[in-house]
């Protein structure tokens, strides 16, 4: 096991970690709070065990430029994955994406239209993540709206149910008739999200 712990990093380094030579071939790799230089904005959280990965993504509200820098972002992360998909192709890629990806997953599509987390460009991005060879795998067996994973500490929006579907589990395409089971706890209350969660049967 290689623990790469707390790195300070920018994108184009952490694009090189790890490359053919950092990993001998019976190695896991672990990395912890990897973050971009943005002085107090968090971005990106990741753990790897061979094929399941965890993602924190930093929902930006403050300025544009952190938007723009955080779209940059993720448009580095479909390559990253890209590359990765050629030598681990059955992925699971777990977290807290901080976008609603359709008009089902937020309780508010129309006013929520220009906010950060449902923005145009925001839906466009997940899209082609899910378009480039992943299934989301709780719509994949929960069709029916009004299940979200996040909700504001604000107006008492959480017994109101009025919530958002920012966290994912997305599983390689290749892996879809694996899942046998998607879920959501949103009666679990340690804090503002909830637990998601998949199940796949593996040989």
């Amino acid at each position: 096991l290689k623990n790469t712990y707390n790195i300070k990093s920018r994108i184009v380094n952490y694009i090189n970690i790890p490359d053919e030579n950092f990993l001998k071939k019976d190695e896991i790799l672990l990395i912890k709070e990897l973050k971009l230089l943005t002085k107090k904005q968090k971005c990106f959280q990741v753990f790897s065990y061979e094929t399941a990965i965890s993602y924190y993504l930093n929902k930006p509200t403050c300025t544009k430029f952190y938007h723009i820098m955080n779209m940059g972002f993720k448009k580095n992360q479909l390559l990253f994955i890209d590359e990765l998909k050629k030598s681990q192709p059955n992925l699971v890629i777990c977290g807290d994406y901080n976008i609603c990806h359709e008009a089902i997953d937020i309780h508010d599509p129309v006013r929520n239209k220009k906010v950060s987390g449902f923005l145009p460009e925001e839906r466009a991005w997940i899209d082609q993540f899910m378009n480039s060879g992943f299934i989301d795998s709780f719509r994949y067996l929960n069709p029916d709206p009004h299940h979200y994973s996040w909700w504001s500490y604000r107006a008492n929006a959480r017994n109101n149910n009025k919530g958002w579907r920012i966290d994912y589990n997305l599983v390689s395409e290749n892996l879809k008739d694996n899942i046998t089971r998607s879920y959501i706890l949103p009666d679990a209350k340690h804090s503002d999200h909830c637990p998601v969660g998949v199940e796949l049967k593996l040989n």
